[in-house]
């Protein structure tokens, strides 16, 4: 996927960011036995169909190390059904911190800490030329223990 060479330069040109897996996350907050989990996760990928993803616009957050740049994703009604359909396969993993957060879907392309204005210049720069749709096909569970650079795909 494109957005992983974007990360990779963006991760280079604001050094200590982390580079990291690009992907839209569905649901976090889960736990359990690893066995149980990739089960679900099979449930979860047989319940879903693959869909198209509409990313559009660029927006960071200044409080959020995991939200420092990123693209919103369109809330279709195929994300959205995917997102429900892991709310319920999952519902006994998930830790009572991360139950009720809302739903931002996003795809990520920078994590750390920059301020607003060179944020902001950012945003400017790479503007609307990022906006894009891609077919999201797979669903895959990770370990997100640790910094960005150990975390594993489970199961593999």
């Amino acid at each position: 996927m494109r957005f992983n060479s974007l990360i990779e330069a963006l991760a280079r040109e604001h050094p200590p960011s982390p580079l990291f897996a690009s992907h839209i996350t569905l649901l976090g907050g889960i736990r359990g036995a690893e066995d149980d989990l990739l089960q679900g996760l099979n449930e979860l990928a047989g319940a879903i169909q693959p869909f198209q993803v509409r990313l559009e616009g660029l927006a960071g957050h200044e409080d959020s190390f995991y939200r420092c740049l990123y693209l919103r994703a369109e809330p279709s009604e195929e994300l959205l059904r995917a997102r429900k359909e892991a709310e319920r396969i999952f519902t006994r993993f998930r830790n009572e911190a991360s139950e009720g957060e809302a739903f931002m879907p996003h795809l990520s392309i920078l994590y750390g800490r920059i301020d607003n204005e060179a944020r902001q210049m950012m945003i400017n720069s790479l503007g609307s030329a990022l906006g894009c749709n891609f077919r999201a096909e797979s669903v895959s569970l990770y370990r997100t223990d640790g910094a960005p650079a150990e975390w594993s795909r489970a199961g593999g």
